[in-house]
């Protein structure tokens, strides 16, 4: 009896099983964006705002949670498990301080296998938000947000295990999908 093909059978299935297993942790990694590039961006603007947190300074975040009793332990429970938060918002004084390359860039990334677009809005005079999700079994590892204005740039990427839930509970404390005064907030004319 030859023994050659089920050795070579078992190598093979462990190979695989091990190929598997890496990419679950691969998955989280792919949530992470590249969104340095727009660092430049800084130095044109009138304000800028960056928060760059990764798992190790989460454990610091999770001690200034200012949420009420109830919410802390979720929150922390929720920090515990996210692998970093990055934004980058610009406001500039100006029309055209940023390119349409800078946010391809992006996009380009959020195009790759897995990422879904749930939200796009479009606006008249330029501009738009779009929000994504990277699913992953029956929760969220990446959530991405871009809102753009001729005057304004914001892109979130949050990394971890969410849910629904544990995205309402980070807007309630950290308001990130408003990017701080930038990204949401738009200018209201009065009707009266």
């Amino acid at each position: 009896m030859n023994t050659k093909p089920i050795a070579t059978r078992r190598i093979i299935g462990w190979l695989l099983l091990c190929l598997c297993s890496l990419a679950i942790p691969a998955r989280a990694q792919e949530a992470r964006l590249q969104i340095n590039h727009l660092d430049r961006l800084a130095a044109r603007a009138t304000e800028s705002v960056e928060i760059t947190l990764n798992d190790v300074q989460m454990q610091f975040v999770r001690k200034l949670v200012s949420l009420s009793q109830s919410d802390q332990a979720r929150i922390k429970g929720l920090l515990a498990k996210l692998k970093g938060v990055y934004v980058r918002g610009f406001e500039f004084a100006q029309d055209g301080e940023y390119e349409e390359a800078d946010l391809e860039a992006i996009r380009a990334q959020l195009r790759a296998p897995g990422w879904e677009r749930i939200v796009e809005v479009r606006h008249r005079n330029n501009g738009g938000d779009e929000v994504f999700f990277l699913p992953q079994n029956d929760q969220i590892v990446g959530v991405a947000a871009i809102s753009a204005e001729p005057r304004k740039l914001c892109v979130i990427n949050i990394v971890g295990p969410l849910s629904m839930d544990d995205m309402a509970l980070l807007e309630k404390e950290f308001q990130l999908t408003r990017c701080g005064r930038f990204g949401g907030q738009r200018q209201r004319r009065s009707t009266r």
